[in-house]
């Protein structure tokens, strides 16, 4: 409904070489790749070490973190060691301190607790039997009863020089068995 007339259609030209410039690369568009490449190649640094210091802060706020929690946890422990009930019963299990007046009592031979505990037991006797020997006592002491039944035992006599004789009364077996 305007009055006025329609453009006039063109008449379209046709260049031989326009096909070809729509298929390959052109100078424009490889200049454009090179400068995209440059960039990129350029931010790839920048970009590892971001996260490669990401990556270590993280690791230095889990250490900082434990190490608070040990310092509440070493703070705790401090606290019970201002008290002198609990240094006394500390020092009665670990060092064997008694008060004045008590009596203290070392079994032998009965297995030392690898926890020590917070309230002293009273001490118990156990019947142990005495081993004959100073060797045997040792071996006892040392954990080694299991010793085969040919190794003789040595007593403190026949360890002494005797005083009348050059040679002792009865041979002292050697240290080493001898081979069959």
């Amino acid at each position: 409904m305007s009055s006025r007339p329609a453009p006039a259609a063109r008449p379209r030209t046709t260049d031989p070489n326009s096909g070809d410039r729509r298929r390959g690369l052109t100078t424009r568009g490889a200049a454009l790749l090179a400068v995209g490449l440059v960039a990129a190649a350029s931010l790839l640094g920048p970009v590892r070490a971001w996260v490669e210091q990401r990556a270590e802060l993280a690791a230095l706020h889990e250490d900082i973190a434990a190490r608070e929690q040990r310092v509440a946890e070493l703070t705790a422990e401090s606290a019970r060691w201002d008290d002198p009930a609990y240094a006394a019963t500390q020092a009665r299990a670990r060092f064997g301190y008694l008060m004045p007046g008590e009596t203290g009592y070392t079994v032998l031979g009965a297995p030392a607790s690898t926890t020590p505990s917070t309230a002293v037991a009273a001490p118990t006797a156990t019947a142990t039997p005495s081993p004959a020997s100073l060797l045997d006592r040792v071996r006892s002491g040392l954990g080694l009863e299991e010793q085969p039944a040919s190794t003789p035992s040595v007593t403190p006599a026949q360890i002494a020089p005797s005083t009348g004789s050059a040679a002792p009364a009865t041979p002292v077996p050697s240290a080493t068995p001898e081979a069959s």
